[in-house]
């Protein structure tokens, strides 16, 4: 089974048996250019966070990637950030949170397969999707992107597509 919980925009929990994976956090409204407020909040409470065990951030954009909140959650949780590794530079944390990951690699984390996949966004510096895999179930995140041709190849259980 795979809970799914869509918090706007692109911001989404993952909930495979036994771990919690939240994709590119974005919870505070804190833009000072109107243009770029959230036309509407995140509703979330601290208590949809509890044992999240990954964080996965597609790219560096503020309405992505939400730092003041992958830091506490990682340091309240223990959690892993999973981004590029110009993403997790940004972080102020330590080394032992942060695991790079580059364009078609596969990495295994806390019994989760992580695919960083292609992700087309020109705005952005190294733009990712991610296909999740957990007791062969299967989560694909698009990421920020245009539609891809290279996203055919793909065959999950659920696929988030916030393009």
């Amino acid at each position: 089974m795979v809970l799914i919980h869509y918090f706007g925009h692109s911001f989404f929990k993952v909930g495979f048996p036994g771990r919690n994976i939240l994709i590119d956090p974005y919870v505070s409204n804190n833009q000072k250019d109107p243009a770029f407020a959230r036309l509407v909040g995140c509703a979330a409470k601290d208590s949809d966070f509890k044992d999240t065990a990954l964080i996965l951030i597609t790219h560096e954009h503020f309405d992505h990637f939400d730092k003041k909140f992958v830091e506490n959650i990682a340091l309240r949780d223990n959690s892993c950030v999973v981004a590029s590794e110009s993403v997790l530079q940004e972080l102020n944390l330590s080394k032992r949170f942060l695991h790079p990951i580059k364009m078609h690699q596969t990495i295994s984390l806390r019994g989760v397969e992580i695919l960083a996949t292609p992700a087309h966004h020109p705005q952005a510096f190294y733009p990712l999707g991610f296909m999740i895999i957990r007791n062969g179930k299967s989560v694909f995140h698009s990421g920020d992107t245009a539609l891809l041709d290279s996203f055919s190849q793909f065959n999950p259980d659920v696929a988030l597509l916030p393009i």
